[in-house]
């Protein structure tokens, strides 16, 4: 019997008929289910506290337990697409995460039943079982027609792939959709991690294959969600509110943008769901920065900028929905509390989108005016705080203005990250430094961006000491410290060669291997080879330097004495000041030893025929020290 209830939509009158279907009934309907654009990723963990090792695990207790023929695994909220009348589609407001999962179970289900020769041709009740399994994740036997589709068509490419393997009878799970760790975004990766990992369980002892079939007969038919289907999006999502604020916290985003949804008219509706869909393209680009490619990240950067504090992630729905609903209030300059006028829905998803474009661009290290490398290391060292500063003053007109904000930023990150500041000092101070530029507007100037930094931004005497010592103790055998290593010689010897007029751009110091078309990286050189001394003191930041790797093939198990021609012919000036000073061009000469004078470096110790504990200490205390002096240079 189809169980049903009654359910008041959001204006309170409407009333929807909710049945209760078992996963059969659920998956097979002559429809398509279908992911709106503005729904976040997929994004379900296969961690062993993950949400897809959970459900496996409730699965699988059902499946055990012949005392208990159904299991309810909660609700699911779908209306009709009101863009394509007559079409026989189904938006799924709510449950994405829970049918996508339940889609690939089935799928890797149906391929084991198939790889392990589980089902008896002989037996009716087998093939019946096998058939439905294939009519829950697709409409047609013999050409993938999904019951589930995504809004990006390269996720619905890898739903596709994985529908292909698992109609195939090899057992082969190293395919190339579950290597692609380049794919392009969060629910392309999280798809066919999920697939594989779903097959991995059922080779498990817990999955008797023995006892499969009668499982899988049990699950798809005993495990049943309530199903609510509304007449149209904006009733769907009152609904998916009301029910969601009784008991499972919402992504803050999800809140938002639901939100977005209830304060526009009917009209207006498709224009807020293509903003929100153009925002999260754009934070899809944002590449590596996983973090990024969050909604609630782009929300808290901009509410950073527009109030100038820390807003926890928690509070970004009250933030947002008082400022679109015109009940925020600020401080003015005569301490007065004011009312802040209310942005338009339409204004703010459209923001989002513009903004989340910007996003992308900078997390590519470009802008506006071009390439960006002017940020590389700030992010290669894995910040992402900062940008919300660099977003701030995204449309600042004059290119010199921006590239110098931009420097700044990645200077006081690089302080931040490698002289250890408290994280909530920075993060504190993020906030209001984004504020303060975006105030500047686009007529910011050089003079106007220096003030904004000595007002929130300067750091204290203290960081720097703390930068100095961390600097001296960062070991080469520390994979951590390594990189931090490699940063701060590659950022020095970028700076040192724009001074002797033969740039190194600081993308190719950092560039540890060679790309096609492109030169060859550079290595970090030991000059006490480990060969030779394996000890703490020679795993220095003083002991190591950029070789080009040819060079340092030949060279590197070699005694420092024998090394200073090799160092001399590099083409990277803080390289050859290992060398004989001497026997450089006037001009490096003058260079070198104006460099030396500027930090006290005692030349004598640092003598490749007497290379000692001694000389790694001076050398590392050089490199500190003229790292100081640039990075502070970039925050005048």
């Amino acid at each position: 019997m189809l169980l049903t209830e009654q359910f008041h939509a959001a204006d309170g009158n409407t009333k929807a008929v909710v049945p209760v279907r078992n996963l059969k009934e659920y998956l097979t309907q002559a429809r398509v289910l279908e992911v709106p654009p503005w729904q976040r990723e997929y994004s379900w963990q296969t961690t062993k506290e993950g949400q897809v090792d959970a459900l496996l695990d409730d699965l699988l207790t059902f499946a055990k337990n012949d005392a208990v023929n159904e299991y309810l695994i909660g609700s699911v909220i779908l209306c009709g697409d009101q863009s394509r009348p007559g079409k026989l589609t189904s938006l799924l407001i709510d449950g994405q995460q829970r049918t996508l999962t339940l889609s690939l179970f089935i799928m890797c289900a149906r391929k084991f039943l198939q790889v392990h020769k589980l089902v008896d041709i002989n037996k009716a009740s087998d093939i019946e079982l096998f058939n439905d399994l294939g009519k829950c994740v697709t409409s047609n036997a013999y050409n993938f027609t999904p019951k589930v589709s995504m809004h990006q068509e390269n996720a619905n490419a890898i739903l596709h792939s994985i529908y292909d393997w698992s109609v195939a009878e090899s057992r082969n799970t190293t395919d190339e959709i579950f290597n692609s760790a380049d794919a392009q975004t969060l629910t392309q990766r999280n798809l066919a991690d999920v697939a594989k990992f779903i097959y991995t369980q059922l080779e498990t002892d817990g999955w008797d294959s023995n006892k499969l079939v009668a499982w899988l007969e049990k699950i798809i038919n005993g495990v049943k969600l309530i199903e609510l289907e509304l007449s149209n999006e904006r009733e769907a999502i009152a609904v998916y509110d009301r029910i969601n604020n009784r008991g499972m916290q919402l992504n803050s985003a999800d809140l938002v943008k639901n939100i977005l949804f209830q304060q526009v008219a009917d009209e207006e509706f498709l224009t807020i769901s293509d903003s929100w869909k153009a925002m999260v393209a754009g934070l899809n680009e944002c590449e590596k920065r996983v973090r990024m490619q969050e909604p609630k990240y782009l929300l808290r950067a901009l509410a950073a900028s527009h109030s100038g504090k820390k807003i926890p992630y928690d509070d970004l729905v009250t933030f947002w929905v008082n400022r679109l609903n015109g009940t925020a209030k600020e401080v003015d300059e005569d301490g007065k509390e004011v009312r802040i006028p209310a942005i338009s829905p339409i204004e703010f998803a459209n923001t989002l989108a513009l903004s989340a474009a910007k996003l992308a661009e900078l997390a590519k290290n470009r802008c506006s005016f071009g390439d960006l490398k002017e940020i590389y290391l700030a992010a290669e060292l894995g910040s992402v705080q900062h940008f919300a500063v660099l977003l701030a003053g995204y449309d600042i007109e004059s290119e010199d203005v921006f590239r110098h904000l931009a420097s700044q930023v990645n200077a006081r990150t690089m302080l931040y990250i490698l002289g250890k500041e408290r994280t909530q000092t920075f993060e504190s101070l993020v906030p209001i430094w984004a504020k303060k530029i975006s105030d500047l507007g686009p007529e910011a100037t050089i003079a106007s961006v220096n003030a904004v930094f000595k007002d929130c931004a300067l750091p204290a005497e203290e960081l720097w000491q703390n930068l100095e010592s961390q600097v001296l103790a960062w070991s080469y055998q520390n994979a951590t410290e390594k990189r931090k290593i490699r940063s701060v010689i590659a950022y020095l010897s970028s700076h040192l060669d724009k001074k002797r007029k033969k740039p190194l751009s600081i993308v190719d110091a950092m560039r540890t291997t060679k790309k096609p078309g492109e030169t060859a990286g550079w290595d970090l050189d030991h000059v006490m080879p480990q060969k030779i001394d394996k000890s703490k003191e020679f795993q220095k930041i003083g002991n190591l330097v950029l070789l080009c790797p040819r060079d340092n093939r030949s060279m590197k198990d070699a005694d420092p004495s024998l090394k200073g021609s090799w160092y001399n012919q590099c083409e990277i000036g803080l390289t050859k000041t290992l060398s004989d000073v001497s026997k450089l061009n006037d001009a490096d000469q003058k260079i070198m030893n104006d460099l030396f004078d500027k930090f006290s470096v005692n030349s004598a110790l640092i003598d490749l025929n007497n290379w000692t504990q001694s000389a790694v200490l001076e050398r590392s205390k050089f490199y500190s020290s003229y790292f100081k002096e640039v990075l502070s240079s970039h925050m005048a």
